[in-house]
């Protein structure tokens, strides 16, 4: 994804610069996975077996539910569907079945805007096209939802009401030429929509609710331009023959709008919308004429209502401020009174836009609230008669795109990776995840919020204990610093890093590897031009950061570094031709003595004198070994072509597990993990997971491996996810 592309450039320009050609993109992947094989774990056991048995492990999805819900409609406690016009996205639309939200596929492209159900098995929902679609309206037969033939107008409808499946009634508007809007009425009947001749056809006017009693009562609500410019209420009653509009209460020197109605019997009707654009409006009717009712003074608009009979009634509302609160107004006999409706932790602009209520003591109420992170994420809130309930509401069609980048476990049920994801609104943002032993559960995500986050690796020496490290920019200037933040075991703590001056050209650090809370080392680059880069490394001792001297300052980079203790480490990277390997004593770096291309980039050790590093070479898996003295090259398992390394963790000298990629098209790729027995490597049986890759892998024993990447091929419009795979 492009997360990982953007925390690749640096590595892939060394690599032109050095003229190699055949390292490709997966020795620069090595970033997300370097050193997080120390951490896993140090005793040794026993050597694997000639094949492990892998298996994948379900990840939540992210939360990113984006786009407001805009629409409700409920036939029981049991049963609710609801839509979003989540225009960029192409609608979307979730049913409630009594315990939870699911989202339900379209279709196709479409805007939705209102839906309203006559059973558990018969819903209409309707909007506009969406995203070069020509869908503007569905219908949901208690399995799927299915496109409804409808005319092709420019214009959209905003309100729909069913009293069975074969008899509904969508309000909206059309646009003329000149792009003045008129009122829209069509007619479902079971088959298809038709249009349905209105009176105010010439007139500047629209129509955004309607709600029907039965096939032959129905009213409709919207506001139109007077002759002296003011907006004033419209509404049409319709006999099921033709339409009538009737006069609002509201005087005709006010401006305002009925945006919401609700008729629970033919000759009663609840609208609610506003006057002068700031003050909540009521209006009733008692089957002859339309009269004002009294609202509580609230700092809001109201947007909805829904009715069980004409004295017992929900309306929802937005603020008219961006900070003040989301009110619900419920209606017992003749009084209004007012509940404040909070939004989850964090949230900021609670606002409600539908409202659906099958029982006086049951609704659900739905709409949005700005996030620390983007606006309009989805909300959705149960009335039982005396308080308002969050439940949580599905991801938009726009599931954002993400993936692990690194995994470290410092016990078979202690494990956390990290990695970043895409919002809707076209952000990175850093994740992490910790494994329990039975299952993955999403942590806060890692701080910072306000800028593009890419998380490279990860490394746990204790089950409360866990350094992330990656890079961060800024989105104003563009600039790129290193960045690190500390789990503690309930959340994640950015720490500081000194002389992180931050470059456009990227400046990050790409591995880390920690022996304890108290000792942690992290490398990467800095870069001064696309072109030169500088090896950079920092030593962490439980409090702070510390930058660390390198011992040739020319140009050069470091993907991976493991530790076996405070006073031993080994970091992998490149430098012009060749690659790099440097050791950290824990006073000093020294070069080690390498040879080969260039395309090393993980690196794990089970002791001073036993490391295995691996990454991808002249578009094939590559392997070296460090004995205490030298380095030298392995025979890696056959791989398909153009395969390469990008992670490996080693629980002893003996037992070494290596996980990346190979590609299939263009797009799609498929993981590859090699285990090493002591004496050769073995190629290991995968599950089938699609057009996925791994890019980081952690043991805690020989035969106890989690490894961690991304599935999804975006080529097929599929988007890419977190993927966790574990052995044993």
């Amino acid at each position: 994804m492009s997360g990982h592309r953007i925390g690749m450039r640096l590595a892939l320009l060394a690599l032109a610069a050095a003229g190699v050609t055949g390292a490709g993109p997966m020795a620069a992947q090595a970033a997300g996975a370097a050193g997080s094989g120390a951490a896993g774990g140090s005793a040794a056991r026993s050597a694997p077996a000639a094949t492990q048995t892998w298996s994948v492990q379900p990840t939540p999805p992210i939360p990113d539910p984006t786009g407001g819900l805009a629409s409700v409609s409920c036939t029981s406690p049991g049963f609710c569907a609801s839509v979003s016009d989540v225009a960029y996205a192409g609608g979307l639309a979730a049913v409630w079945n009594g315990t939870s939200w699911r989202k339900e596929p379209l279709p196709g492209p479409v805007a939705l805007r209102a839906v309203s159900c006559a059973s558990p098995t018969f819903c209409a929902a309707v909007g506009g096209p969406s995203r070069g679609g020509t869908t503007e309206a569905v219908t949901w037969n208690g399995t799927t939802w299915t496109a409804a033939p409808s005319p092709s107008l420019n214009g959209y409808m905003e309100g729909v009401s069913c009293s069975s499946s074969s008899a509904c009634l969508a309000v909206g508007e059309i646009f003329n030429a000149k792009d003045v809007p008129h009122p829209r009425v069509e007619r479902w009947n079971g088959e298809k929509w038709s249009l349905v001749a209105n009176p105010m056809k010439n007139s500047f006017a629209d129509l955004s609710a309607v709600s029907c009693s039965s096939a032959s009562a129905c009213t409709a609500t919207g506001d139109y331009r007077s002759k002296s410019g003011a907006d004033t209420p419209l509404i049409e009653r319709w006999d099921g023959s033709r339409l009538v509009v009737q006069q609002s209460a509201q005087p005709p020197s006010q401006d305002g709008s009925l945006v919401g109605v609700s008729c629970p019997v033919s000759d009663g009707c609840i609208a609610v919308g506003t006057v002068s654009f700031s003050t909540p409006q009521i209006e009733i009717w008692n089957g002859t004429t339309w009269a004002m009712m009294t609202s509580p003074a609230v700092s809001a608009t109201l947007s909805g209502v829904s009715c069980t009979t004409i004295t017992a009634c929900t309306a929802v509302a937005r603020p008219l401020r961006p900070s003040g609160p989301a009110v619900a107004e419920q209606l017992s006999g003749s009084t209004w009174t007012v509940t404040q409706v909070s939004g989850p932790a964090g949230a900021s602009d609670v606002y409600l836009d539908g409202v659906s209520c099958p029982l006086a003591a049951g609704c659900m109420a739905v709409g949005g609230y700005d996030s620390r992170y983007h606006s309009d994420k989805s909300l959705a809130e149960q009335w039982n008669g005396s308080q308002w309930a969050i439940h949580a509401t599905p991801n938009d069609p726009m599931t954002p795109e993400g993936s692990f980048t690194g995994v470290s476990c410092s016990d078979p049920d202690a494990c956390a990776a990290i990695g970043n994801f895409q919002t809707s609104d076209g952000a990175t943002i850093a994740l992490g995840e910790k494994w329990n032993g039975s299952q993955w559960a999403l942590t806060a995500p890692l701080p910072p919020s306000g800028d593009t986050t890419l998380p490279a690796s990860v490394s746990c020496p204790a089950a409360a204990m866990c350094m992330a490290v990656g890079s961060r920019q800024k989105r104003d200037s563009g600039q790129e610093y290193p960045w690190a933040a500390a789990w503690n075991g309930t959340r994640w703590v950015s720490t500081v890093l000194p002389g992180a001056v931050g470059s456009i050209y990227g400046d990050q650090l790409s591995g880390v590897s920690c022996v304890s809370a108290t000792s942690c080392i992290a490398v990467g680059s800095l870069a001064t031009a696309a072109s030169n880069t500088r090896a950079l490394a920092y030593a962490w001792d439980g409090t702070q950061w510390t930058k660390l001297p390198r011992p040739a300052p020319g140009p050069g980079y470091l993907y991976g570094v493991s530790c076996t203790s405070a006073t031993w480490c080994v970091a992998v990277g490149g430098h012009r031709s060749t690659w790099l390997a440097d050791a950290w004593n824990g006073t000093a770096w020294t070069v080690q003595p390498t040879s080969g291309f260039p395309g090393i980039g993980a690196v794990s050790c089970s002791s001073a004198s036993a490391c295995t590093a691996v990454g991808e070479s002249r578009g094939e898996p590559a392997v070296e070994r460090w004995d205490g003295t030298n380095w030298t090259a392995q025979q890696p398992a056959t791989a398909p072509a153009n395969a390469g390394f990008s992670g490996v963790s080693c629980a002893s000298a003996t037992a070494c597990t290596a996980v990346g990629k190979y590609p299939t098209g263009q797009y799609s790729a498929a993981p590859i993990i090699q285990s090493w027995d002591g004496s050769s490597w073995v190629a290991e049986p995968l599950p089938d997971t699609g057009s996925s890759s791994l890019a980081s892998v952690s043991c805690t024993s020989a035969s106890l491996c989690t490894a961690a990447g991304e599935q999804g091929d975006p080529i097929d419009g599929v988007d890419q996810t977190p993927l966790a795979e574990r052995s044993g």
